[in-house]
């Protein structure tokens, strides 16, 4: 039987729920662009570190992200990493990760919004916090990057992210 293939390995993206929002540097008010500031260093402001999600519904195009992302990154980005998915494979959710200069994205399951419907029931029974994240459209899919840098242009990278998104639902 081929049912390995169908099994779904839901990740946990409760980890870094932060949704609030910092009126104080985004003048835009449809920007969903977390702003957080890192304390874990007790001289972030001296070296101008911060932190901030990148938080998106629409998939990325896996073409535009590659090329942003290979060739346009910002070099001072210290680390990034999160959760993201791509139009030409919607079902799939992938972990984006960056260090230094190492880039990687590996799979990492199935999304809950692509399980069958008898199996999504059977999953909302067992974790009713699955619809804590639930969008009518897109249900879990999303794409949520914490980007870790030193001064960032957060409105830049943002616009640069947005560039390679494509509404497929």
């Amino acid at each position: 039987e081929h049912d390995e293939e169908h099994e779904h390995h839901h990740h946990n993206h409760e980890h870094d729920h932060e949704h609030e929002h910092d009126h104080e540097h985004c003048h835009d008010e449809n920007c969903s662009c977390h702003h957080h500031h890192h304390h874990g260093h007790s001289h972030g402001d001296e070296y101008g570190i911060s932190t901030f999600v990148y938080y998106r519904r629409q998939s990325f195009n896996a073409i535009k992200f590659d090329r942003y992302v290979t060739s346009r990154w910002p070099e001072n980005i210290i680390r990034a990493k999160g959760i993201c998915y791509f139009s030409d494979n919607p079902d799939m959710t992938y972990i984006f990760e960056q260090a230094g200069v190492q880039k990687k994205l590996s799979e990492a399951g199935l999304w809950y919004a692509a399980a069958p419907a008898d199996e999504f029931e059977e999953l909302l029974r067992q974790d009713p916090s699955i619809l804590k994240d639930w969008d009518d459209k897109y249900g879990d899919r999303m794409e949520k990057i914490v980007i870790i840098g030193q001064h960032l242009d957060q409105k830049q990278i943002c616009k640069d992210l947005d560039e390679c998104l494509v509404d497929i639902f």
